[in-house]
């Protein structure tokens, strides 16, 4: 059976999805889930560390 790369990526994601929820329903066995896990709070390492060069600057 040969996908094409669209599928695949269908495939992929929707395998994700499926991962995402069961990991959910472990953490949060009762339900409890902020609308945001997926949209926003996860922010990537380096917007949490200070960016070289980023202070300020000696002239």
């Amino acid at each position: 059976m040969n996908l094409s790369w669209s599928e695949q990526l269908e495939a992929l994601l929707n395998a994700t999805d499926g991962n995402v929820a069961r990991t959910k329903q472990r953490l949060y066995p009762l339900g409890v889930s902020a609308a945001g896990d997926l949209t926003g709070t996860w922010i990537p390492p380096n917007h949490l560390l200070p960016q070289p060069g980023a202070q300020a600057q000696q002239p």
